[in-house]
């Protein structure tokens, strides 16, 4: 029992990553890969929600009413989640899912 205890508070101690200046951060931020994903993953967030917000705007702006520019953005949102699920058939067809 003395052991495990021990052991759980080595692994404590080697999982307590600190505060804001920890290096793991600065390392984290060194990789390409996280970098890239970020910027990415921003992209596709301010993509979704410029959409979201703006569409029945622009559909209003364009002479529809409230409820029908409502009524008419829905195809956009249809559309993005069948291509969602054909992306994510075809990765896994191919393997590539991840």
């Amino acid at each position: 029992m003395v052991l495990d205890n021990k052991l759980e508070l080595e692994h404590i101690h080697v999982d307590d990553v600190g505060g804001g200046d920890s290096p793991v951060i600065y390392t984290a931020a060194k990789e390409l890969k996280v970098v890239r994903n970020t910027i990415m993953y921003l992209g596709a967030l301010n993509t979704g929600y410029a959409t979201s917000f703006f569409t029945p705007s622009i559909l209003r702006d364009m002479g529809w009413t409230s409820l029908m520019a409502q009524v008419m953005s829905i195809p956009i949102y249809v559309v993005a989640a069948i291509m969602t699920l054909c992306t994510a058939i075809l990765s896994q067809e191919t393997k590539r899912a991840r």
